[in-house]
């Protein structure tokens, strides 16, 4: 799911190991043309995947709100609920700040000078609402409750619909 292009000032953030009863992952890919999400299992067998025109003259912000609107439509398309994915792991070309979470100023996406991707990733109401919903099943996989149970079936039919 990456470009042929030299990787060496990038990064990925990714789980290692998922869930057994979860073995899926959400893989996002930013590049300078062309943002690239998609599912996999464990052994490494991609579900599906979703393009989009990466668009750096809209601004980092708009890449931000399609890669949600991808994510959600590659959980669909393989068939999958969001409480199915175990992890999401992220790679975007460099130099980046990875202690901070934020890009310097990689030259294939202009207007990203430090721009804080880990910060509106993870404020993405998508997003957000993702890791809560993965926070909530963990919970309920070891016999725990949501402390808002009805807030946890809003956001997984939100991500249903």
């Amino acid at each position: 799911m990456t470009d042929q292009a030299d990787t060496t000032n990038s990064t990925a953030t990714s789980s290692t190991k998922t869930d057994p009863k979860h073995p899926f992952t959400l893989a996002i890919d930013i590049g300078g043309t062309k943002l690239a999400v998609g599912v996999v299992r464990d052994d490494g067998v991609q579900l599906s995947r979703a393009r989009a025109p990466t668009d750096v003259a809209l601004g980092p912000d708009a890449a931000v709100d399609r890669l949600a609107l991808l994510c959600r439509q590659v959980i669909a398309d393989a068939r999958l609920a969001v409480t199915d994915v175990a992890a999401v792991g992220v790679g975007c070309g460099g130099p980046l700040d990875t202690k901070r979470g934020v890009t310097l100023s990689p030259p294939n996406l202009p207007g990203w000078d430090e721009y804080p991707l880990v910060k509106k990733l993870d404020g993405s109401v998508h997003f957000n609402d993702l890791s809560n919903i993965l926070f909530d099943q963990a919970l309920l996989a070891e016999g725990g409750l949501p402390d808002d149970p009805a807030a946890y079936v809003r956001r997984v039919n939100a991500w249903l619909v």
